[in-house]
């Protein structure tokens, strides 16, 4: 009782610089997670701002310019570089498309070419003109050499159907991902951060050599004095998760009631938190005082959180870094939280990642603890 007193006395002191601590990394965890809102606009169909100098006056290149009208926003322009290169920097304009003379021969002889795309650095937007335009002139020349006039072919073209895609809605969400696994996502950054500091802090000034002398000198064995911090530990962990709990339902309201893995996200978020107070409990041991803390905790919860998928999607990082991230916890809890928000039905093959992934993530915690008290009974002893 007496090492839980010290510890509540010690939290009373640091009430305010927890508090901050809390509101800091709550805030910048909850805005990156927002920031991922679920929204996939950037793969559907745009409309872009062009300007056509058609060269040619040929059949051909005025159904080219009437198919670029139907799908963009377009201008017909004369053949000025000076203009049309002011146009581009002060983008009125995404693109300039130049229907060079001779187009219609060379397209319907089979030559291909004959129109120029003229963008900004860096904008890729050509590229998806130039693809449109490639499988217009394709499928014209097609319908042209079995016969068909210029217009007619492109008529044929035009109607053709378009291909349905029906997508499977597998994750619940119309295929799109719901704006609380954002917050789910970053869960660990918040946890790292926050419990490794605050615990850290906590156990510096716990492990004082005023206060190891007297807690040497008392009947509380060793084995007792580390049962305890980890109570103490534990309970600040449990009420940080259910504050953090509370705060994703007032942020996300109906969506994550509704949600179809509930109770899979609060088990996997409850254990990334033991993992961090394992991690916490552990760094707390090595420094020395309170300004050490920081210092560690933080290249500790970036890099954990860079290299288990946290602030960059795991599918994107190389082979070697993903081999890497293996052996560490979070990794886990990412694989989870992806299948979680991938798949509302949890059963069979998935099922079996999911309770995988948390296995090992339970694995991490009891191996982090087990070295969290081999290396604090060390210390006492040698102390």
């Amino acid at each position: 009782m007496t090492v839980f007193k010290g510890y509540m006395l010690l939290a009373k002191r640091n009430i305010k610089g927890i508090i901050v601590y809390f509101t800091i990394f709550t805030g910048i965890a909850v805005a990156m997670g927002m920031s991922r809102n679920g929204k996939f606009s950037s793969f559907t169909a745009t409309k872009l701002n062009i300007a056509v100098v058609d060269c040619d006056r040929s059949e051909c290149s005025e159904e080219v310019v009437r198919f670029l009208k139907k799908n963009h926003h377009v201008t017909e322009a004369s053949y000025d570089p000076s203009a049309l290169q002011e146009r581009l920097y002060y983008e009125d304009v995404k693109l300039v498309v130049c229907i060079q003379k001779g187009f219609e021969k060379d397209t319907l002889s089979g030559k291909g070419g004959g129109i120029e795309y003229t963008q900004n650095p860096g904008e890729y937007n050509g590229m998806y003109v130039e693809a449109q335009l490639n499988r217009l002139v394709q499928n014209m020349k097609q319908y042209y050499d079995a016969g068909y006039s210029v217009s007619e072919s492109y008529d044929k073209v035009a109607k053709q159907p378009q291909s349905k895609v029906h997508m499977e809605n597998i994750n619940g969400n119309g295929g799109q991902e719901a704006g609380y696994v954002g917050f789910f996502r970053f869960y660990p950054y918040l946890m790292l951060a926050v419990l490794c500091t605050i615990l850290g802090t906590l156990l510096v000034e716990f492990r004082n050599k005023n206060v190891k002398m007297r807690l040497n000198a008392s009947s509380v064995s060793l084995f007792s004095q580390n049962i305890t911090s980890i109570f103490v530990f534990l309970m600040i962990g449990c009420i940080l998760y259910a504050v953090t709990m509370l705060l994703a339902f007032a942020i996300h309201g109906r969506k994550l009631v509704t949600a179809p893995n509930l109770w899979y996200y609060f088990l996997n978020s409850f254990l990334v938190m033991l993992i961090s107070l394992a991690i916490s409990f552990l760094v707390g041991l090595f420094v020395k005082n309170r300004q050490q803390v920081s210092i560690i905790v933080t290249p500790i919860s970036l890099a954990f959180c860079f290299l288990c998928g946290v602030f960059v999607p795991i599918q994107y990082m190389p082979d070697g870094i993903v081999h890497i991230a293996r052996f560490l916890p979070i990794y886990w809890f990412e694989t989870v939280n992806d299948l979680l928000a991938k798949h509302a039905d949890i059963s069979g093959h998935i099922q079996s990642q999911i309770l995988r992934g948390m296995g090992m993530e339970l694995l991490f915690f009891i191996v982090l603890i087990s070295c969290s008290m081999a290396v604090a009974k060390y210390q006492q002893q040698e102390g």
